[in-house]
C-alpha cells in the first residue's frame, strides 16, 4: 500500500455531528461521502425539507494513508475505524461506487413515486371539484322542485277559489228569475267558460306533476353519480396508501441490508485482529 495513493476509510462521528464533521472535512479539501435521504417535516403549517444520514454516526473519507492522522483532529469526528496491524480500515472504490449507484437509483425511484402521487392528487382535486359542482346542481334542482311544489299549491288554491266563485254564481243565478232566458243563457255561457278553465288547470297540473317526476329522476341520477365518485376516491386513496407502504418497506429492507454489510465487515476485522493477537 503506497502512502501517496488515496484510499477510502470509515470515521466515527460524535453524536448528531455528522453534518458538522462533513463541513470541516470539506473545508480541509478532504473528499468525503455521507449517504443521506431527504424527507419533509410539517411545522407551523409549513413544509420543511431536511436530510437524515442513512448510516448515523459514520462518514466515508478518501485521502492518503499518511494523512489519516488529520481525521482525529477534525471537529465532529470521534475516531477512525481501525483494521489489521493497527491501520485504518480500507474500503474498495468499487464498494463506494456501488453504494453511490444504489442511492442514486433509490432517489430516482422516490422522485418518480412523488410525481405519480402528485398526478393522483391532481386527479382527486378534479374529481372533488366535479363533486362540488354536482352538489350545487343537486341543490339547484331541489330548489326548482320546491318552487314547482309552491306553484302547484298556488294553482290548487286558485282553482279552489274559482270553483267556489262559480258555485256562488250558480246559486245566485238559481235564486234569480228563471223566466229570464237571456240572463240564463249568459250564465250558461259563463259556466261553460269556467269548465274550460278548469280543464286547462287540470292539464297544467298534470304537466307540473310530470315535470316534478322528471326532476326527481334527475336528482336520483345525480345522487348515483355522487356515490360512484365517492367509491372511486376511496379506491384511489387505498391505492396511495398501498404505494406508500410498499415504498417504506423497500427503504427499510435496503437500510437493514446495508447495516448487515457493515456489521459483517466489523466482524471480519475483529476476527483478523484476534488472529493476529494469537
Amino acid at each position: 500500500m503506497s502512502d501517496e495513493e488515496k484510499y477510502w476509510t470509515i470515521v466515527k462521528t460524535r453524536v448528531h455531528q455528522e453534518l458538522r464533521a462533513l463541513v470541516h472535512l470539506r473545508n480541509q479539501n478532504i473528499e468525503a461521502f455521507m449517504p443521506f435521504r431527504n424527507f419533509e417535516v410539517r411545522q407551523a403549517r409549513k413544509t420543511k425539507k431536511k436530510k437524515k444520514a442513512i448510516f448515523p454516526g459514520y462518514i466515508f473519507v478518501k485521502l492518503q494513508e499518511r494523512n489519516f492522522g488529520k481525521l482525529n483532529s477534525t471537529r465532529g469526528i470521534s475516531y477512525v475505524l481501525m483494521g489489521m496491524e493497527g491501520r485504518p480500515a480500507i474500503l474498495s472504490d468499487q464498494f463506494i461506487s456501488d453504494t453511490q449507484k444504489i442511492l442514486k437509483e433509490k432517489q430516482t425511484e422516490l422522485q418518480l413515486l412523488k410525481v405519480e402521487n402528485t398526478k393522483t392528487l391532481k386527479k382527486l382535486d378534479i374529481k372533488t371539484e366535479l363533486l362540488k359542482k354536482s352538489s350545487i346542481q343537486v341543490k339547484q334542482s331541489e330548489r326548482e322542485i320546491e318552487d314547482l311544489r309552491r306553484l302547484a299549491t298556488n294553482l290548487r288554491e286558485e282553482k279552489s277559489q274559482k270553483i267556489s266563485t262559480l258555485q256562488s254564481q250558480l246559486l245566485a243565478v238559481t235564486d234569480q228569475n228563471h223566466n229570464l232566458e237571456e240572463t240564463q243563457g249568459e250564465l250558461q255561457l259563463q259556466y261553460n267558460l269556467s269548465l274550460k278553465e278548469i280543464n286547462l288547470l287540470r292539464k297544467n297540473k298534470e304537466n307540473l306533476e310530470q315535470q316534478v317526476s322528471k326532476e326527481k329522476q334527475a336528482t336520483f341520477a345525480l345522487l348515483s353519480n355522487l356515490n360512484k365518485a365517492n367509491s372511486e376516491i376511496k379506491a384511489i386513496r387505498e391505492k396511495l396508501e398501498r404505494v406508500r407502504s410498499d415504498s417504506q418497506k423497500r427503504e427499510v429492507v435496503a437500510q437493514q441490508k446495508e447495516l448487515e454489510n457493515i456489521n459483517e465487515l466489523r466482524d471480519l476485522e475483529a476476527q483478523k485482529v484476534l488472529l493476529i493477537q494469537e
